[in-house]
């Protein structure tokens, strides 16, 4: 038996029969996905951002982990121990009938804990942050290859709300073989973006992508082996 705790997770393909219909809130996020990210301040002052987020079932499909990384356009860090985000772990509650939340700010030292879900075709999930006002973070225009998440926050109880991170999301396509060279081809979020690669094969600079003689490698994110 592997000790290892990445095989102790018990990654799972799809949500457990037991959650229902319920699985589906999460599910259409399973894999990866390339981002371009807005921070606002209180000032109006913007930062952009780009990243990746990367969505998983683990403990035999009850629980649905994902794990976030930020970074400067076209400067992913080549090693692990550099890149810079965080977690979330999402639990079904089947008696309050909604999703129990909770962030992990790696670097902050910090966790928020929200609950929520479904609300008519969006995903809404509200909390309180560590410095007391009130949050609200939602997924929005959910595509099957694409959606919009919105955090906004309020200081006066949620009568106001003022939007101060805002991530645009594309699903990252999967790795596939070349029929014509029999190569391995996988899409490189970065290439386009004039920085290095993700997926461990060489770059192909002004395309979107790249190709290389062994399957992508399984590429650790946090705790969650992703796939």
């Amino acid at each position: 038996m592997s000790h290892a705790l990445h095989d102790q997770l018990n990654v799972t393909e799809q949500g457990h029969p037991s959650l229902g219909a319920a699985a589906d809130t999460f599910d259409r996020f399973v894999g990866s996905w390339d981002m371009d990210c807005v921070f606002t301040a209180a000032d109006g002052v913007q930062t952009t951002m780009t990243g990746e987020w990367h969505f998983g079932w683990i403990l035999g499909g009850h629980v649905v982990q994902d794990v976030l990384y930020f970074y400067p356009k076209g400067q992913r860090p080549q090693h692990a121990a550099e890149l810079r985000g965080g977690t979330t772990v999402r639990l079904f509650d089947p008696k309050a009938k909604q999703w129990l939340v909770s962030w992990f700010a790696a670097l902050r030292g910090e966790v928020i804990h929200l609950k929520g879900g479904v609300e008519g075709d969006r995903i809404v999930l509200r909390g309180v942050d560590v410095d007391g006002s009130s949050l609200r973070w939602s997924f929005n225009d959910i595509q099957p290859d694409r959606f919009r998440w919105l955090g906004e926050t309020s200081v006066d109880g949620g009568k106001h709300w003022r939007v101060e991170q805002e991530m645009h999301l594309r699903r990252t396509p999967p790795p596939a073989r070349s029929p014509s060279s029999g190569r391995w081809r996988q899409h490189d979020p970065q290439a386009d973006r004039g920085g290095g690669n993700v997926s461990g094969v060489p770059s192909g600079g002004a395309g979107e992508v790249v190709e290389g003689d062994q399957p992508p490698a399984q590429i650790p994110h946090g705790g969650l082996l992703l796939r």
